[in-house]
């Protein structure tokens, strides 16, 4: 994908994170709305260039929500190269993409949270189920809802060259 278009959504995430994120909070836990973002734009950027995506990704979580600079890097480039490293070669379903753009979502949010105990950012009691599961249950919905609307632009306005996994069947 273009680099300008990740830089305008990483404002617009970041920006939605800190205005959006704590207004839309159930149960004490919000969204992890650039997390969110991350794990469609892996799925979409479908090449060597999702790594950057992630680290950026991963840098501007880092920076939006505070503590050390690196969990959310760490864990973003992680799940990135698991996903370049498990790509199919035939086009997936546009049903299964919003899931594994879920799934992405759900390992990167967990792989962030077990980061942040290893440092000592975090408790490992039942803080840790809380942070993880319910905040990335919730960012996974959202992933999900996103997915779709990507899937649903690219198959109404199409695009010069959609990645293999959005191409409809």
């Amino acid at each position: 994908m273009d680099y300008l278009l990740l830089l305008v959504a990483l404002y617009l995430f970041s920006a939605a994170q800190l205005a959006i994120g704590p207004a839309v909070e159930i149960g004490g836990a919000a969204p992890n709305l650039l997390a969110a973002a991350a794990g469609v734009w892996m799925l979409v950027d479908r090449d060597e260039r999702s790594l950057i995506a992630a680290v950026l990704w991963g840098l501007a979580t880092d920076l939006v929500c505070g503590g050390r600079l690196g969990p959310a890097l760490g864990a973003y480039l992680t799940v990135a190269y698991c996903l370049l490293w498990a790509r199919p070669t035939t086009p997936l379903p546009g049903w299964l993409t919003i899931l594994a753009s879920m799934f992405a979502v759900l390992a990167a949010t967990l792989l962030e949270t077990l980061i942040r105990v290893a440092l000592g950012d975090q408790a490992l009691a039942g803080d840790l189920f809380q942070t993880w599961f319910t905040t990335g249950m919730y960012s996974a919905a959202v992933a999900g809802g996103i997915a779709f609307l990507v899937r649903s632009a690219v198959a109404i306005f199409g695009t010069d060259e959609p990645a293999s996994a959005w191409k409809l069947e």
